[in-house]
């Protein structure tokens, strides 16, 4: 027997979970995706559209993109002419940032929602600022946890590298 163990979520659990926050936190039934071309951005957008679907949520349009793409321009006028009120960016952030920051230069303003690819640092600095408001799903990580294993794992990260371990750096730990 072989025993599989995950330290992170799967595409299909985010991709459930992105379309529910969608229907109830949101309270948008119709949504458009925009999704990388590759395993994750394909895997995420699948199972966001079949939970979202099964809930009642409307699909307006379903787009992708390789991966390196840097114009989006073209997409993006496709979508203002839909008019989505909410767009999920299953992407990595440095092509999700290039396309907020040409999404903001032509003024197309849905809701932004996004997977743990879009989870970085440089994602709004990149974006020019359109990254500012957008949802984005992630691993749930506390550096200030009381867990004895995880103020030892935190304690020893801070003396080794002078800062606090980010979400990424726990998630390699395990």
């Amino acid at each position: 027997n072989i025993l599989h163990y995950r330290t992170w979520p799967s595409d299909a659990y985010q991709g459930k979970a992105l379309a529910k926050f969608t229907l109830k936190e949101l309270k948008h039934s119709r949504a458009a995706i925009v999704s990388i071309n590759n395993d994750y951005g394909i895997g995420l957008q699948q199972e966001f559209r079949r939970s979202f679907e099964q809930e009642g949520g409307e699909i307006l349009t379903t787009e992708g993109f390789d991966p390196g793409t840097t114009d989006f321009r073209t997409l993006i006028t496709k979508l203002i002419s839909i008019n989505p009120p909410v767009v999920l960016l299953a992407s990595h952030y440095r092509e999700s940032a290039l396309f907020l920051k040409q999404a903001k230069e032509l003024n197309f303003f849905p809701i932004f929602i996004g997977g743990d690819g879009n989870f970085a640092p440089d994602l709004i600095k990149l974006s020019g600022g359109g990254a500012e408001g957008m949802y984005v799903s992630n691993l749930y990580w506390d550096p200030n946890s009381d867990d004895p294993l995880v103020r030892k794992f935190v304690d020893t990260f801070r003396s080794s590298y002078g800062k606090d371990p980010e979400v990424y750096g726990a998630a390699g730990y395990d």
